[in-house]
């Protein structure tokens, strides 16, 4: 049998105006994950993320780590 040409609505996702003309214009792509994440992947496929990059451990180690509570969670 052919390949089916109808949308499995599993792999649909909605996209505002901007992101749709990324994916469909811009040669943007998506990758779903099996936790339901997606990652937006730039035209020379590397991963887009958004926001800051995170901490290297070394000052993770001197400016976050010193501050948060150690232990579990307080209830609440």
């Amino acid at each position: 049998m052919g390949k089916c040409n109808y949308p499995i609505l599993s792999n649909l996702v909605t996209l505002c105006g901007h992101h749709h003309r990324l994916v469909h214009e811009g040669g943007w792509r998506l990758a779903g994950h099996p936790d339901r994440r997606l990652t937006f992947l730039r035209p020379d496929g590397s991963a887009f993320r958004p926001g800051p990059e995170p901490l290297r451990p070394d000052v993770r180690a001197r400016l976050v780590d010193p501050v948060l509570p150690t232990g579990p969670d307080p209830p609440g």
